[in-house]
């Protein structure tokens, strides 16, 4: 597998805008800028929070979801246009994906965009996770796909997630991506935290806070986009405290556009975190940790094959 290693600088609290970019004119981006009923001509991701949103009772899960259906996608982000592939590991025998895309949307947080089956036969046996002892690294893309799904050409740019809900008892959890556009501008840049999630994140045990093989603190020196998302908030060892708090990155980056969306009245594009835009005119300061020291850590970003 090819690996790309890279420093996460100034690590920051998970879902941050590290980046707000600011540019001269409001432009309105993709020829899908109306929303339902039609008439808008407002910024497309206005005309997109325009739509009628999901409640949060049809798309939340509590913190990472039910531990017997999970999964990712094989990259952080795709352009509109491109295909994002699941890769998914769970004993159930019949199970759909909700794909949702996150806004305002009335402040319901979500709306659902389409429905997909699995194209693997079921149930898929997935192998397990490749490890590296020497540094800690749990990496899944050895597992083989399990759906995918073709982003439309007009797909409003955002943060999207996949719901997997098992068709037996309704047990279900979020596989986060980011939908670009590329050929887009916007006077407002959101880049998601990914790489803080990725660097909390202990699916198979480790991360870069705990497990292994490091000690003093325990804590594993690489990790990899390519596993399930488990950073549902974990206070163990911090302040004395031993609890897990049912916060995943979807109800985070919920709250905060809702934060955003108080503020600024034109939609922001995406960027996750290897999209830096290198034109940028301005950016803020990335935002410290909880204790206000910047805090850097190794970590290897790599992406599975397609297949």
């Amino acid at each position: 597998m090819n690996r790309r290693r890279q420093w996460i600088s100034g690590l920051r609290a998970a879902a941050v805008a590290a980046l707000l970019v600011f540019s001269g004119t409001a432009r309105t981006t993709g020829p899908n800028a109306s929303a339902q009923g039609g008439g808008c001509l407002s910024n497309a991701i206005v005309c997109e929070n325009q739509n009628t949103g999901s409640p949060s009772t049809e798309w939340d899960v509590v913190g990472s979801g039910d531990a017997t259906i999970q999964g990712f996608a094989t990259e952080m982000s795709v352009n509109r246009g491109a295909t994002v592939r699941f890769k998914i590991k769970t004993d159930a025998t019949a199970y759909q994906i909700a794909i949702y895309r996150m806004g305002y949307y009335g402040g319901l947080g979500a709306r659902r965009i389409a429905t997909i089956a699995p194209t693997a036969a079921l149930p898929q046996t997935q192998p397990p996770c490749l490890t590296e002892t020497a540094t800690g690294l749990v990496d899944c893309g050895n597992w083989a796909e399990s759906a995918s799904w073709t982003v439309p050409a007009t797909a409003a740019s955002g943060v999207y997630f996949a719901k997997l809900t098992r068709t037996s008892n309704g047990g279900a959890s979020h596989i986060v991506f980011v939908v670009r556009d590329d050929a887009g501008t916007a006077d407002l840049v959101f880049q998601t935290s990914d790489s803080t999630w990725q660097a909390y994140n202990r699916y198979g045990g480790n991360s870069l806070y705990t497990g292994g093989p490091g000690t003093n603190p325990n804590r594993a020196y690489k990790v990899s986009y390519n596993r399930p998302l488990d950073d549902a908030r974990h206070d163990a060892g911090q302040l004395g405290v031993q609890r897990r708090v049912p916060d995943g990155p979807v109800a985070r980056v919920e709250r905060l556009q809702r934060q955003l969306h108080q503020r600024h009245r034109h939609g922001p594009q995406r960027r996750d975190d290897s999209e830096r835009d290198a034109n940028t005119r301005r950016s803020c300061r990335s935002a410290t940790t909880s204790t206000g020291r910047r805090r850097s850590a190794p970590t290897s970003r790599r992406r599975a094959p397609p297949g």
